[in-house]
């Protein structure tokens, strides 16, 4: 049923297609298999799977809970674009100076200060400017530059080319023109904010725990059986290698012992001592924030302000590891990053954590806690480790 589960998340895309995003917090699929034996003992003594299979299946719905929430959104993004790189294609409609225009802004000056010109004015939303005033930007083989402002993100145009007159601007209508940075800019880099509207799909997997379903069906006398037999393995502990179980619960881990001669390196603790202020911190997507974080944003977050000289922006987990160098399982070391991919259906690294040493780590799942990797699900899903310079 697990790996249902799993097959269900990874075909979301397939399966729900039309959206410009999928957006994934997917609680870790796993459970301590003594639990579950445990369990069933207590509550029937003996039996067969042929006894209890309702009750598994009951028992999976209790753990599990999948939600798909569809929304429509207005996303701002921004990106960093060099001169003479494009900034891809952009609408652009025309304008000139005449009351239809410019309404009570005729024949004055651009919001710059300068009279417009065609040829060489154009200009950008005042609310969502695409890029800043004084931008110089070729199109068509023409140099213009961001001189003035207007009111027209909302009809999906980027930029409103000046004309000297007003047929000359009803002909341009909407047109699609390839941008670039141009030479002329004093900076060697432009910062690009781009507004739309995206259909956004929500995917959201909770995983209570196995142990805090089973506990909630047992009555008092079950309960002394169910946790006698955890606490001995049932005399079976050679069952499943009870060091690499996972237990599945997403709260797991708040406190964690780093070895001592971790914390020796001192760029690994000044990294630890930020990460572990944030243990308990809820999960929220794309969150790079103390107030909610997503696997990704935690460890830009965490890498940016532990004082080690790293500031790399926010990125995403796949980011991360692009600006990793590779290490070996067997080199691994407390302060590297671990990587892991397929744990939702996106290429390359898909999450992302802080390893610790003694096969731990330390990520955002929700909340922020440790883990171990050892487990079966993040052995199934490991990609790599990694060292930032």
């Amino acid at each position: 049923m697990e790996n249902a589960l799993n097959q269900q998340i990874n075909e979301m895309e397939s399966k729900h297609p039309g959206y410009d995003e999928y957006k994934y917090n997917i609680a870790e699929i796993g459970h301590d298999p003594y639990h579950l034996i445990s369990y069933l003992t207590a509550r029937y003594g003996d039996w067969t799977y042929e006894d209890v299979e309702n009750e598994v299946k009951d028992l999976f719905e209790a753990q599990y809970h999948l939600k798909t929430e569809g929304k429509t959104e207005t996303v701002t993004e921004t990106k960093t674009v060099r001169v003479g790189e494009s900034l891809g294609q952009v609408v652009t409609s025309g304008y000139c100076s005449c009351p239809i225009c410019c309404g009570v802004w005729s024949g004055g000056p651009t919001a710059s200060g300068v009279y417009p010109t065609a040829n060489h004015t154009i200009a950008v939303d005042a609310s969502n400017p695409f890029v800043p005033i004084g931008t110089k930007v070729v199109m068509n083989g023409v140099e213009y530059t961001v001189e003035d402002t207007g009111a027209f993100a909302r009809y999906g145009v980027q930029f409103d080319v000046y004309y000297a007159n007003h047929s000359d601007a009803l002909a341009h209508g909407h047109q699609t023109w390839e941008a670039f940075i141009a030479d002329d800019n004093g900076s060697r880099e432009v910062t690009v904010t781009n507004t739309s509207t995206k259909k956004i799909l929500y995917v959201t997997l909770t995983n209570g725990g196995f142990d805090a379903v089973a506990k909630a069906n047992l009555n008092a006398e079950q309960l002394i059986i169910y946790n006698a037999l955890n606490t001995t393995y049932g005399n079976r502990n050679y069952l499943w290698d009870v060091n690499n179980i996972s237990s599945g619960a997403g709260g797991d881990g708040m406190s964690y012992e780093i070895p001592p001669e971790a914390l020796q390196d001192e760029e690994f603790a000044r990294m630890i001592h930020e990460a572990e202020k944030y243990l308990g911190v809820p999960y929220v997507w794309g969150g790079y924030s103390p107030s909610g974080f997503d696997c990704s944003g935690f460890v830009s977050y965490v890498i940016n302000h532990c004082g080690n000289g790293w500031n790399y922006g926010r990125l995403t987990a796949d980011g991360l590891r692009g600006v990793c160098t590779y290490v070996s399982p067997a080199e691994a070391k407390p302060g590297d990053l671990i990587f892991f991919q397929g744990t939702y259906n996106t290429p390359g690294a898909s999450h992302v954590g802080i390893y610790v040493g003694n096969n731990m780590m330390i990520r955002c799942g929700d909340p922020i806690h440790y883990s171990s990797i050892s487990t079966s699900y993040w052995q199934e899903h490991f990609l790599c480790f990694g060292r930032l310079p």
